[in-house]
């Protein structure tokens, strides 16, 4: 039998019977069967009219509540919340607790279920659950708060206005289940996947599976574990975003792009990247943990952002093959120390390292021609940079502000822009290259 027609055996047009079906649900889920596929088999079986088909419009209760008490739920402030209630005599009401779950305010929420336990209880079972409801329930850590309504009010949580994803994911938070499998088919589609869901711990991506699509983890911050099968070629947009608990991630030999934002505002403090990868888009690690990053070898550019705000990055090897280290790609990491820039780069555009104060060592080889405004403003560690003939242009303020720097060594004919070495050492010494590779000192204006 399928899991549909397993499904189905639960369904009585008179009596459906919820806790045999609750219960079946929990046990696919903890033996590891495919999320996706539970899901899929729930909305095509006989209880598919018990469950909505989108996520339904948030009705907006805040205007029923006064002012200065929107407010305290705004701020999520229990203190400004009970001095407005005793104040003027309030009672919580249904459109208090609708605006209390619709702007996320789990202090007063917590603070309500201490208090007036009974009163959350009457409204939830009496009340009409919906999809942004059961999310923030999930959202405020109330397990058991869920359980109860599972177990007492079950048919609550069977209606048009929550989708049968939410009570998967509900089910998963009451019954403790903290890891799920997914499938190959649907990493590529519109959906957010398991988006914002903080109860997700572990997830094993199926062998088969190729992309693993835009945001579909986004911001799980419990998330601390991924499997990831040989045959994925691609990490979509933002699919590990501010995952907060993710410190190691490794990905299999085969995987070819990361796309913008991949892994950023996340937990990572080491990344395994295989040999096989050709692009890596902007922002893709910024703001990370990251300590130390092995490169590619056959990547050709760092994205625009990349690794900017890393501020425990301290090693990093660029690939012989990049020409390009793209704008802020650096920017901020400041406990980078040691930079070699390889022949074949010709441009460093703007912002690329600035803000690395901890840079005492930066080699630039032949063959730059460019480097851009503001390129290594705030470098304080620099204490001497020998920029080599082929360089013909620096941007506005391309070492302003290193306030270490005595000795800078360039070719004359390198045009400079404004405010080049402003704000370096008083002691500032820029020497001139001419052709013959004779040393002019150069006093007064930087």
């Amino acid at each position: 039998m399928s899991l549909e027609d397993d499904i189905d055996g639960f369904w009585d047009d008179n009596q459906p019977d919820y806790p045999r079906l609750v219960d079946y649900l929990c046990r696919q889920l903890t033996d590891g069967v495919d999320f996706y596929e539970i899901h899929d088999a729930l909305n095509q079986s006989k209880w598919a009219n018990s469950f909505g088909t989108h996520d339904s419009s948030k009705k907006n209760w805040d205007s029923k509540i006064s002012p200065k008490m929107l407010e305290a739920i705004k701020k999520d402030s229990v203190a400004l919340f009970e001095i407005d209630k005793d104040l003027f005599g309030r009672r919580i009401t249904k459109s208090h607790i609708q605006s209390i779950l619709r702007h996320n305010a789990r202090d007063i929420f917590s603070y309500l279920l201490k208090t007036s336990p009974d009163l959350i209880k009457r409204f939830l079972t009496g009340e009409k659950l919906s999809t942004d409801m059961i999310r923030n329930l999930i959202d405020c850590q109330t397990a058991d708060l869920l359980s109860y309504l599972l177990d007492k009010y079950p048919k609550s949580l069977f209606n048009k206005n929550i989708l049968a994803w939410d009570l998967l994911c509900l089910l998963c938070v009451c019954f403790n289940i903290r890891t799920i499998s997914v499938k190959k088919d649907i990493w590529n589609d519109k959906s957010n996947g398991f988006s914002g869901c903080n109860w997700l711990q572990e997830v094993e991506v199926q062998e088969g599976t190729t992309i693993i699509g835009a945001g579909k983890f986004e911001n799980c911050r419990a998330l601390t574990n991924v499997v990831i099968p040989a045959s994925v070629r691609q990490i979509g947009f933002a699919a590990f975003s501010g995952c907060s608990s993710l410190k190691r991630f490794v990905l299999p030999e085969g995987v070819g792009i990361i796309r913008r934002s991949a892994f950023a505002n996340s937990g990572l403090t080491e990344i395994i990247l295989p040999q096989s990868i050709l692009r890596i888009e902007g922002n893709a690690f910024a703001n990370c943990n990251l300590s130390n990053v092995i490169l590619p070898e056959n990547i050709t550019f760092i994205a625009p952002n990349c690794f900017s705000g890393c501020s425990s990055l301290s090693n990093i090897a660029i690939p012989n093959k990049v020409t390009i280290i793209d704008r802020g790609a650096f920017r901020d990491c400041s406990k980078l120390t040691s930079v070699v820039i390889p022949s074949r780069v010709t441009t460093i555009e703007r912002f690329a390292f600035l803000g690395c104060t901890g840079l005492t060592n930066l080699v630039i080889h032949e063959g730059v021609v460019e480097i851009q405004e503001r390129a290594f403003q705030g470098c304080t560690g620099l204490a001497s940079v020998v920029i080599p003939d082929s360089v013909t242009s620096i941007g506005n303020e391309a070492f302003e502000g290193c306030s270490h720097l005595m000795n800078v060594s360039l070719p004359a004919k390198a045009y400079r822009g404004k405010g080049v070495f402003r704000n370096c050492a008083q002691e500032l010494v820029i020497q001139e290259r001419e052709n013959s590779w004779e040393l002019y000192t150069l006093v007064g204006e930087k």
